[in-house]
């Protein structure tokens, strides 16, 4: 399997190119003989894949193994790129508002028995990390986070974010998802998405993605318009 919970503490990914998160053993959360917690390096990097994603393709990856799950998506060019890929009345475009999409995605997933995803970007998350801490002490089962994470703003102008330097993954596996991993490959995601979508999460998913922007449309539908077709959508297959 490509995720797995960590024999520690819960939390980790075991298989080729995937983090095993943190590893923790005494303070209540693992073998109290030994009190010794070991905590991973944030910093340490990610190796770099053969032939980089684009954040357009590594979507499409994951949007073919999804039948009617409800989407959230981060602000942006996530929302135009997916859109463009397959619009979908399951699909929730955030217009503005940026960092919130987990926040809803995360409201969703508790007071419905739907598998809800995130589409979200490194700068999104680094917006709202405090969504890491309320998605692990809520625990929802059903809730699928993927950060496609291209390290830049890339909206306005490619400024670097901190995401070259921090390891979002093991962020979201110490604030208590249940299982987290990188990918970079498309066959990676694609078997990482197959799996999330059958096993209990909270499942962090982070993509490493080039910096490639595609010329596509902005969302044509206005903002109550995208509210009204989702709800819509979402209580029709209840």
């Amino acid at each position: 399997k490509l995720l797995e919970p960590y024999e520690g503490s819960g939390f980790g990914v075991r298989g080729s190119g995937f983090d095993s998160g943190f590893g923790v053993r005494g303070s209540g959360l693992g073998n109290r003989e030994n009190p010794v917690i070991t905590i991973p390096d944030l910093r340490s990097p990610i190796p770099e894949p053969r032939t980089p994603l684009s954040r357009m393709e590594a979507m499409r990856q994951v949007l073919a193994e999804l039948g009617d799950e409800p989407v959230i998506h981060a602000n942006g060019y996530i929302c135009r790129e997916s859109f463009a890929i397959k619009d979908r009345p399951e699909s929730f475009y955030m217009i503005g508002s940026m960092g919130l999409a987990s926040a809803i995605g995360l409201g969703l997933a508790l007071t419905s028995n739907r598998t809800v995803l995130v589409f979200d970007g490194d700068g999104n998350l680094l917006m709202n990390l405090g969504i890491l801490a309320m998605v692990g002490s809520s625990q929802p089962k059903r809730f699928i986070h993927i950060v496609f994470d291209n390290e830049v703003y890339g909206s306005t102008g490619n400024q670097r974010s901190l995401s070259r330097d921090v390891r979002l993954n093991r962020l979201a596996a110490g604030a208590g998802y249940r299982r987290s991993a990188f990918v970079t490959q498309a066959d990676q995601l694609r078997d990482a998405t197959r799996q999330a979508l059958t096993e209990e999460g909270p499942t962090f998913l982070l993509v490493k993605v080039n910096q490639a922007e595609a010329e596509v449309p902005r969302i044509p539908y206005s903002p109550e318009t995208i509210r009204d077709r989702f709800r819509n959508a979402v209580k029709r297959e209840e």
